[in-house]
């Protein structure tokens, strides 16, 4: 764990092949997350020759607040009473 603004901290990694790819899967899991939750998002693309074609990786880490988990399951039970 890290803390940072007073708040422990964790991260979520994402790795896809292609960029469209990557923005489903990162907007799918931010969908349901406040704002005040997200610390920093940060975006990476990689390259190499494979000496047939060019190979891209799209990665994202997402850094977050820890008491996030606590607030999605307290969400969750709040929408099925």
């Amino acid at each position: 764990f890290i803390i940072l603004r007073g708040f422990l901290m964790q991260i979520k990694v994402f790795d896809c092949e292609h960029e469209k790819d990557l923005e489903f899967e990162v907007n799918s899991w931010l969908k349901d997350i406040p704002d005040e939750y997200i610390i920093n998002i940060q975006y990476r693309i990689s390259s190499m020759y494979d000496e047939r074609s060019q190979i891209y990786c799209y990665s994202c880490m997402v850094i977050y607040r820890t008491d996030l988990e606590e607030y999605l399951s307290h969400h969750k039970k709040g929408r099925y009473k």
